[in-house]
């Protein structure tokens, strides 16, 4: 605790000085042998281990296959590749040869036309019976 008057340590205390390591060890094997390093030391350790360990998850499995072989497991792409010139390719080749469903009728008009004006014929030919079979006395 500090003097008020002087500023300055007590009359029963000296300014603390550093202490030299025990032992004769040099400050470096001394600092090796504290708190902070070893927590620091099993923190790199822990670190270094648990990086092999995500290498060796994460590592990519290796197949000795040659063309035509057969593979001893099901083997899966991790990414999709698309080749879009041959994609494009094969989707016109594909399409030219399926053949049209849709054939044009240039007479399918007319036949429509010809068979609505057959219905209205015939359904003029209905009124004109209907007026026929009327008598005089439904009419006033």
């Amino acid at each position: 605790m500090n003097h008020p008057e002087t500023n300055s340590p007590g009359p029963d205390r000296r300014p603390r000085q550093k202490k030299p390591p025990r032992d004769g060890r040099s400050p470096a094997r001394a600092w090796l042998h504290s708190n902070h390093a070893r927590c620091g030391l099993i923190t790199l350790f822990c670190a270094v281990i648990l990086l092999v360990l995500f290498y060796v998850a994460a590592r990519p499995e290796r197949y000795d296959l040659s063309v035509g072989s057969v593979s001893p497991a099901t083997i899966t792409a991790t990414k999709d590749v698309e080749d879009t010139v041959t994609t494009a390719e094969r989707r016109r080749s594909a399409a030219a040869a399926i053949e049209p469903t849709y054939h044009l009728d240039e007479t399918a008009a007319d036949t429509v036309n010809a068979l609505l004006k057959q219905v209205f014929e015939e359904l003029r030919s209905v009124q004109l019976y209907g007026l026929t079979l009327r008598s005089p006395e439904d009419t006033a």
